[in-house]
């Protein structure tokens, strides 16, 4: 996202993400909880990823903090995940070991993760 926002261009050629104080009347406010617009989001990125074709074992992971329920991060694959966790976080992470814990429902340090 952060390309797509810098760059000004649209992701999945439709969606516009940019700052600006005008109104735009071409958008659209959408009451959409979190978890409702990466699933959307996730569709649509993989009906029109036609460039970057998406494997069919990459899945896309929800993160959630435990301490902050508005700290929601969502990574399309385990290599973003665990580069985050490991760079970002300094938390030692494996993907046999995150995969684990998402499978079994248990939280890794301060955060509940699943695949969306």
């Amino acid at each position: 996202m952060k390309k797509y926002l810098k760059n000004g261009t649209y992701y999945l050629r439709k969606y516009s993400y940019s700052f600006s104080r005008e109104w735009i009347i071409e958008s659209k406010v959408l009451d959409i909880t979190p978890l409702n617009l990466v699933i959307k989001l996730q569709k649509e990125r993989i009906k029109y990823s036609k460039n970057k074709p998406i494997k069919s074992e990459s899945k896309a992971i929800l993160l959630t903090s435990i301490n902050d329920s508005k700290d929601i991060k969502l990574f399309y694959g385990f290599r973003q995940y665990v580069k985050f966790l490991k760079e970002d976080k300094g938390f030692p992470s494996t993907k046999e070991t995150l995969f684990k814990y998402i499978i079994k429902g248990k939280p890794y340090y301060s955060y509940h993760c699943k695949f969306v």
